[in-house]
């Protein structure tokens, strides 16, 4: 593959939100995008004009002849100068860069090329880039049938690099961050089955089918929503590894700390109450005492019991202490505003 056939992205544009608009690109703009970031040689100071053919454009991105002439090319000029993306950058989270991919696109039929300028802004998120960016094979993408997989496939390219020797790369995504990288609607798929049937499921099966790339996937809840999603991702020219979540969750559960462990069952008030009262070890051997009693399926209310068991030091066999009364009330179990 010729190196003007990869596209390569610092890793902040690979991340960038599609802002809801009335103008979100099709699958064939997408694809037009990638083809002209593709065509960036990596020596480059400066941004260029790319000039293209008609036929060489198609060439490059799959799409057949007869949908990009006249006016759908008119309309796809339209849509690539108009669709917004948004870059978070770390020095300003709480800001952000708004632009669109490319600042002019020139199409003339009668020569049968178009001319495209991509947006100067873009250009730290696409020249010299010395680290954290990710390249991959622009065929890798050119028969995906839906921006969904598109997009998905650039995510985990980033996790899993081209030349990584590891068998499976692990990530853990927000629900929320996840449905902004593709561009989701807020008012679309609320209902988490809806996006997993509809997004989750059929991006695997697609990159599975199309790609060198693909993924098993946990749903992470906090009580019974879902709020992340971790992701094994692994190279798809060998038949699916074994599962090797259990693994990745050992890993995820060594990086809790104690304070992390507590306040997934105590409101945040009451970790800092519990920790300024009492001694690590005393809360941690109750806490893992809780868990056993959990899993014997002998806890009701984990939150109650857990508060109780540091409390009354259940762990230890032969002592008991008191609290202040501050402490004492555990009165805030029955009230699910706490929570």
């Amino acid at each position: 593959m010729k190196r003007q056939n990869r596209v390569t992205k610092a890793n902040q544009l690979i991340q960038a939100q599609l802002v809801e608009s009335k103008v979100s690109l099709s699958v064939r703009e997408q694809k037009i995008v990638l083809a002209i970031i593709s065509l960036i040689s990596p020596e480059d100071d400066n941004l260029k004009d790319y000039e293209l053919s008609i036929k060489k454009l198609c060439e490059l991105t799959g799409i057949d002849e007869s949908n990009l002439y006249r006016n759908r090319m008119r309309d796809i000029a339209t849509n690539l100068t108009t669709s917004s993306i948004r870059i978070i950058r770390p020095e300003e989270p709480d800001g952000a860069l708004y632009t669109t991919w490319f600042s002019d696109v020139d199409y003339r039929p009668r020569e049968g090329v178009v001319r495209f300028s991509i947006s100067k802004k873009l250009r730290p998120y696409l020249l010299q880039l010395k680290s954290h960016f990710t390249t991959y094979q622009l065929k890798q993408i050119t028969s995906l049938r839906s921006t969904n997989a598109i997009r998905m496939y650039e995510l985990l390219r980033q996790f899993y690099p081209e030349k990584s020797e590891e068998p499976v790369v692990y990530s853990e995504i927000k629900v929320a961050n996840l449905r902004a990288y593709l561009g989701i609607e807020d008012s679309k798929y609320k209902r988490f089955n809806d996006f997993k049937k509809r997004v989750l499921d059929h991006v695997r099966e697609e990159l599975t089918d199309k790609t060198d790339l693909t993924f098993n996937y946990k749903t992470k809840t906090h009580g019974r929503k879902v709020i992340a999603i971790a992701f094994s991702i692994f190279k798809n020219n060998v038949s699916e590894p074994v599962d090797e979540f259990d693994e990745y969750e050992q890993a995820l559960e060594l990086e809790k700390t104690l304070e992390d462990k507590v306040a997934e069952y105590l409101p945040a008030r009451l970790v800092v109450t519990v920790f300024n009262k009492f001694d690590r070890n005393r809360i941690e051997r109750n806490f893992d005492y809780t868990v056993v009693q959990i899993e014997l399926g002998d806890v009701k209310n984990p939150g109650k019991y857990l508060w109780s068991a540091i409390n009354e030091d259940y762990a230890k066999d032969d002592s008991s202490s008191s609290l202040e009364d501050e402490i004492n009330d555990i009165s805030w179990v029955d009230r699910r505003d706490n929570f």
